[in-house]
């Protein structure tokens, strides 16, 4: 019997293969050389513009100026080919000084020659300082043929280079008896009589003498009294030799302007980051500072549009301060950078005569000083003898004099007042006036009297142990044509480009040297359009409300123009955003 065997007819099938995996899942965790281009796409895209953001927001720092405007004084008559002079304790001070108004002499074509009355080699290589001079003037326009070194010893003390034996040899810190000068220069004394000078008082006086008398320049800008020791012994020296100059060139008129290179400058205040630019203000009142100006008498020059910005790195003076490297000068712009310069004027047109008093020394009154330093406050001023029951002053002339006015220069604490006086020319019957208690001011009274050969003032009354004056100026009658104007805000402060709100009345009131114009007109104009002028009621102009826009508002008055740009409506977030960016990380930035 056969065994029968399973049929071969069924086989097992063969192992099925798995199938393809869908292309979502085949792709979900490899990119694709297309994705992969796409993103380095992106990322290159945003690198460029963090990149180009970043560079110009960097570039505007840099270029953030004012929009330009014109002002008639920087082509005017009173800055173009002029004789200028500016005298100053160390090299950064004229900086201090007058960064700004050099400029505007300069560029108008006049020649500005810049004296340094020291070395600055107190604390600093004289090298050092003569380098940076050399360099900062030439940015502002001044050649190193308009440098003048008087080489005289920086930081003189106990006492201060104005007091004491004036033939007395001083040396400063710097351990120096003569003068001197580096970086191939020569001292102003050895270039002019050959040899340098012992380090006196009298010859300071006698090279500031040489010096205005051989330039015989239209203006001087000199330093006044403030609480450095060499300021305030060369605004001393200063003043006393330009009183001797005075008396002896009787035709010699020049403009002269006394500032400050510390407050309203140095210590001004630190105010820079506000909109809109702000002027010069009183930051400090040290007992040190002259207190015989008065701050409605002062001088206020415009600034040309390379030192209009809305950053510290945009304006002209960053460049200046720059060179000062060894001063840390750009650590003190927020305090200097302002939309104008200040100075105050003394005059010079004083009709000097013979002075006698009843007591006291007479010659103090027409020396042309007003005011000692802060540790002599009394030294420059006339008191009478306190025997004296009838303190007088005579003044007298050789030929008639047309006088105009009379300016008492009260003497300042701690003395007392002189609160009234009588004033009699000729033979006429005198006069009584009151003075109000000065404390240092000035009192100008009104006397308008021709032909007078002799003026004769009786003290009245008095306050205090000791009364008495630091100067008369008797003063004829004075041009009053106006030089330049500008426009201000309701703060006082000079408009160059003037944020405004929108749809809201406006006043602008109009700056005028020496005087505002009586009769001034205005073109207000967007774009090509000219709109409604605005209305002048002799001190301001009023500006119906306009809608949000840019506008320019140009002045005429006195022969003058001024411009002004009204951002109305305008926020300025770009301005404000720059201004953020730098103080918040501007130590970060270069300079």
């Amino acid at each position: 019997m056969s065994t029968s065997q399973p049929s071969n007819s069924m086989q097992a099938a063969p192992e099925a293969e798995p199938a393809p995996l869908p292309e979502a899942v085949f792709t979900s965790n490899k990119p694709s050389h297309s994705r992969r281009h796409t993103l380095l796409i992106w990322l290159c895209a945003v690198f460029a513009a963090l990149l180009f953001g970043g560079g110009f927001v960097l570039y505007s720092l840099w270029h953030s100026s004012y929009t330009p405007t014109e002002n008639s004084f920087f082509t005017s008559s009173f800055v173009s080919g002029r004789n200028v002079l500016v005298i100053v304790p160390h090299e950064d001070d004229e900086v201090n000084l007058a960064y700004g108004v050099i400029d505007s002499f300069v560029k108008a074509g006049s020649r500005v020659t810049i004296a340094f009355e020291t070395n600055g080699d107190a604390r600093f290589a004289p090298e050092i300082r003569n380098r940076e001079a050399v360099q900062a003037d030439a940015l502002m326009g001044v050649t190193s043929q308009n440098l003048v070194f008087l080489g005289y010893p920086d930081h003189v003390c106990n006492p201060a280079f104005y007091a004491g034996d004036p033939q007395k040899v001083r040396t400063g810190d710097a351990g120096h008896t003569q003068t001197y000068a580096v970086g191939g220069f020569q001292d102003f004394h050895t270039q002019h009589f050959g040899k340098p000078a012992d380090n006196t008082r009298a010859n300071l006086e006698g090279d500031l003498r040489q010096l205005i008398s051989g330039l015989r320049p239209d203006i001087i800008f000199v330093n006044d009294t403030d609480e450095h020791i060499d300021h305030a012994s060369l605004s001393q020296v200063f003043d006393r030799t330009m009183g001797k100059i005075l008396h002896e060139h009787k035709g010699y008129k020049p403009i002269v302007y006394k500032g400050y290179a510390y407050d309203y400058a140095w210590h001004g205040n630190n105010d820079f980051y506000q909109l809109p630019l702000k002027s010069a203000a009183p930051s400090w009142s040290p007992a040190s500072y002259n207190t015989c100006y008065c701050w409605e008498d002062r001088v206020r020059f415009p600034m040309p549009g390379e030192y209009l910005s809305y950053t510290l790195r945009g304006s002209k003076l960053h460049a200046l301060l720059k060179t000062y490297a060894s001063q840390n000068g750009l650590a003190k712009q927020c305090n200097l950078q302002n939309g104008d310069k200040i100075f105050w004027q003394r005059r010079t047109d004083v009709l000097y005569g013979k002075v006698r008093t009843s007591s006291g020394d007479a010659s103090l009154l027409n020396d042309f000083v007003l005011a000692g330093y802060s540790d002599q406050p009394l030294a420059c001023c006339w008191f009478p003898d306190q025997t004296d029951s009838k303190p007088s002053i005579q003044i007298s002339w050789d030929t008639p004099q047309d006088i105009d006015d009379l300016v008492f220069y009260d003497a300042p604490p701690p003395a007392g007042d002189v609160l009234a006086v009588t004033v009699s020319a000729d033979h006429e019957s005198a006069q009584a006036y009151c003075l109000p208690d000065g404390r240092g001011k000035p009192c100008r009274l009104h006397v308008g009297r021709k032909g007078i050969r002799n003026l004769t003032i009786q003290l009245t009354s008095m306050s205090g142990s000791v009364a008495g004056f630091s100067e008369i100026e008797v003063l004829p009658a004075q041009e009053a044509s106006t030089q330049w104007i500008a426009l201000k805000d309701t703060q006082d402060d000079f408009c160059y480009e003037l944020p405004c709100a929108a749809q809201q009345p406006l006043t602008l009131p109009l700056y005028g040297y020496p005087s505002v114009p009586e009769n001034a007109t205005a073109t207000l104009s967007q774009g090509n359009r000219t709109l409604p002028a605005p209305t002048y009621d002799g001190t301001a102009f009023h500006v119906q409300p306009l809608p949000a826009g840019r506008y320019r508002l140009q002045v005429r008055g006195g022969g003058c123009t001024a411009e002004t740009v009204l951002r109305v409506g305008d926020q300025m977030l770009w301005e404000r955003g720059l201004q953020c960016v730098e103080r918040t990380l501007g130590k970060y930035l270069p300079n």
